[in-house]
Formats: structure tokens, C-alpha cells, sequence
């Protein structure tokens, strides 16, 4: 094989094997959403999203929300158990404090941020913002 095709072969190879290794997630990792107390929070940033409103869409704890009305919020994919399902987390952004239900995940979330509605996160910031830096959640 000449040596740009063996070069190739071999990277197509790697990358078909790192793509098919699964991702694992320790013990440690999936608990650490209820690692989020009052007396050690969690801090990241906040986004938000458009919430599940359709029962035959639910969110991942199978719950429908209205984003507009209501203070729910997506927990990160990575720590978030089935247990944290319906649980009461408290966020804290520029002197206010405010809690919501969590009833879904945050793929795009990284171990400490959390994605809110849209009710929830105008009740810290306006949309405009985006994104919320230094923000403290802890679960209840």
C-alpha cells in the first residue's frame, strides 16, 4: 500500500475506533446534580429553551410544560438521574433567587450549567441576554 493511502487507512481506522468507543460515566458523575446543596452549589452558565409542550413530545421525564408560564428547567445530561425528575432546584443570578422544577435534560449542557424556560430565565434576566454567566443552582 503506498504510504498517503496506509497514512489514510490508519486514520480512518482510529477514528472509526474512538467513534464507536462507548462513553462512560462514572458513579461520581451521575450524582452529582444532587451534589448541587445549598451548602456546596454548583456554578456555570444559563440558557434557555423552548420547553416540551406536546404529549406525544414529552421531555425527558415525560412531562409536558408551557415555558411561557411556568419555571422549569433542564438539568445537564451528564449528572441528571431519573431521580432529579420533578425536583426543585433553586438558581441564584445578580441578587435574585428563584426556583423551578427540573423536568428535563440539557444535551448541550456541559456538568454545570443549566438550560431554563423562558418564564424562568426572564425571571433573571431578559432574553436578550442569551446566555447568564456565574450562576449558582442547587437542587432542594
Amino acid at each position: 500500500m503506498a504510504p498517503i493511502f496506509k497514512s489514510l487507512f490508519l486514520l480512518g481506522t482510529l477514528a472509526a475506533t474512538s467513534l464507536a468507543a462507548p462513553l462512560q460515566t462514572t458513579t461520581n458523575q451521575k450524582r452529582a446534580a444532587s451534589s448541587c446543596t445549598k451548602d456546596a452549589p454548583c456554578n456555570g452558565q444559563v440558557t434557555f429553551y423552548d420547553t416540551a409542550t406536546s404529549a406525544s413530545a414529552p421531555s425527558s421525564c415525560g412531562f409536558t410544560n408551557d415555558g411561557e408560564t411556568e419555571s422549569v428547567l433542564a438539568l445537564p445530561h451528564g449528572i441528571m438521574t431519573d431521580e432529579d425528575c420533578g425536583k426543585t432546584v433553586t438558581v441564584k443570578y445578580g441578587g435574585i433567587t428563584k426556583t423551578g422544577k427540573a423536568v428535563d435534560k440539557c444535551m448541550g449542557c456541559d456538568d454545570t450549567s443549566i438550560d431554563l424556560s423562558r418564564h424562568f430565565f426572564t425571571e433573571l434576566a431578559a432574553l436578550l441576554e442569551g446566555r447568564l454567566f456565574g450562576v449558582e443552582w442547587y437542587m432542594e
